[in-house]
């Protein structure tokens, strides 16, 4: 073999060699892009027991965890963030805050002007617009953007004014995003549960995720519903329609199925009527009525009016769940093959140039 050709043999060769490594840094970058779908899950909403993308009215009543506001929100007597740290940004409003003798642990952001009779606020106080104080006491800084009332309210801080605070949520991008993926869960193909005599029940073999169809009318005339799965199991009901009530008949889960691992989605609903739940629930297109009960999870909606509460932050959602944003890894595919074949062309032009000079 003369010199020439080895040369080209060896650049072959080397090529093959990086083109091979560079194949395997591909699939490596896929398997990473999609553990990380899998681990979004219900997206920023998943940090959250409750996450409502417009108005929320909510009196008498307590949640363990964080919530999150896009549009007004209107609170009475509401306990939130009870379970969680004091040194967290626990309530976030997009829009107004109108409150009164309500307990925050934790700071709170407002996106628009907040009127906040007799608050107990264990943290920081931010509004982007007016803030405006009747008695209470904020045991954290206070900040706001165009005016502030303090109305005999005890501050613990600093009090700083003209000064804008990021809300940290966009709620615009969440509602599009909770939206698909409440979608992405339905397939035609999938399972319907069994009626038992009135018990409507979810059966489910092997810990994998298990989606099972269900109508609003199902759910509605339902006189108690069983979930059987083992541990590990993800139960994802989704049920149809726009308009129904889920009553606080009775829930059940048995074969080792933890409630943390139980979505319903009412992907359809826009007028939503319940009262206790066992499970997360996932209805970024309704406007939910709830009273005289609880949830376990997360509780996600277009809007909420109603005294429903939750009393723990331990049981959010932790299943799995088909994922409305396959389109990352193709674009994670198209870069890194665009990424390659640059670096092939460098080599084989060094290649060339190198055999040029000799």
């Amino acid at each position: 073999m003369n010199g020439a050709s080895k040369f080209g043999e060896n650049l072959r060769r080397a090529i093959c060699r990086k083109t091979a490594l560079i194949v395997v840094v591909i699939f490596a970058m896929l398997a990473s892009c999609q553990a990380a779908l899998a681990s979004i899950a219900l997206g920023t909403a998943g940090d959250y027991s409750e996450f409502v993308i417009g108005n929320s009215t909510r009196s008498n009543t307590n949640v363990s965890g964080a919530v999150a506001a896009g549009g007004t929100a209107q609170f009475t007597s509401f306990g939130i963030g009870s379970g969680i740290s004091s040194s967290t940004t626990n309530l976030v409003v997009g829009g107004a805050l109108t409150d009164q003798n309500s307990n925050v642990k934790g700071s709170i952001v407002t996106g628009g002007n907040a009127n906040y009779t007799n608050p107990s606020v264990t943290g920081n106080f931010s509004s982007n617009g007016s803030l405006t104080l009747q008695n209470g006491s904020v045991t954290g800084n206070v900040r706001y953007n165009t005016a502030f009332s303090q109305g005999g309210a005890t501050i613990g801080g600093t009090i700083t004014g003209g000064v804008a605070t990021p809300i940290g949520v966009n709620f615009a991008n969440e509602a599009s995003f909770l939206t698909n993926l409440s979608a992405a869960q339905v397939n035609g193909g999938d399972p319907i549960p069994v009626d038992n005599f009135g018990t409507l029940t979810f059966t489910a073999v092997g810990a994998s995720a298990h989606f099972f169809n269900a109508t609003g009318a199902q759910l509605q005339a339902a006189t108690g519903f069983k979930i059987d799965a083992p541990a590990g199991a993800t139960v994802v009901i989704n049920a149809s329609g726009s308009n129904f009530t889920v009553a606080n008949t009775g829930f059940t889960l048995t074969g080792g199925i933890t409630v943390d691992h139980v979505l319903w989605n009412m992907y359809q609903a826009t007028t939503l009527s319940l009262s206790s739940i066992s499970g997360s629930v996932l209805a970024p297109l309704a406007s939910v009525t709830a009273n005289n009960g609880s949830y376990n999870g997360n509780f996600i909606a277009a809007a909420l009016n109603g005294n429903i509460g939750s009393s723990t932050v331990d049981e959010y959602f932790n299943g799995s769940l088909r994922q409305s944003v396959p389109e990352a890894s193709a674009w994670a595919l198209m870069l890194v093959v665009g990424i390659a074949a640059e670096f092939t062309r460098r080599w084989r032009r060094a290649g060339i140039n190198q055999a040029v000079k000799a």
